[in-house]
């Protein structure tokens, strides 16, 4: 459940659950493992390890966003006309190490963000991206154990061609 409410004439938004489409994944994949014949590897879990808040854009540029920023996070957004600033991080995390409180979040993959469920999509693209460059990576310096793995799957394709 996300909500949405003004305070001192700022726009804050709060979530207290998750979004469908954070663990819609999940069932997804548990449907996959539980079906006869599929396995599939345990699905990770990407958190971004800070606390953002919502700032209006005219705040933002009291605070020192550049104009040219200001104008194109109001285009790209002139309903909610806000950026995200990190609100604080969690202790010994990477976060913590590349943000501080205060650190305005203008992009997040080359992508211009103005809100939380815009950070958390291109967060989880670029860890999936991660994800498949690494297996690729894995079978091409280990082709033997990829036949390995695929042919695990083909016992029972094969004993059903027997029959």
């Amino acid at each position: 459940m996300l909500r949405v409410q003004q305070v001192e004439r700022e726009e804050r938004e709060w979530c207290a659950g998750l979004p469908a489409h954070v663990f819609a994944p999940w069932v997804d994949r548990l449907v996959a493992q539980h079906s006869p014949g599929i396995t599939a590897p345990p699905l990770p879990v990407r958190v971004l390890d800070a606390e953002l808040e919502a700032v209006l854009l005219s705040k933002a540029a009291q605070l020192g966003l550049p104009a040219d920023w200001v104008s194109l996070l109001d285009d790209l957004d002139p309903e909610r006309r806000q950026v995200l600033r990190v609100r604080s991080t969690v202790a010994a995390s990477h976060a913590a190490q590349v943000l501080i409180s205060g650190d305005m979040i203008l992009a997040v993959s080359g992508q211009p963000v103005t809100s939380f469920i815009d950070v958390e999509s291109l967060i989880a693209m670029a860890g999936t991206a991660a994800a498949t460059e690494q297996q690729q990576q894995q079978q091409q310096q280990h082709p033997e154990q990829a036949q390995q793995q695929q042919g695990a799957s083909m016992p029972e394709a094969a004993a059903a061609n027997q029959q």
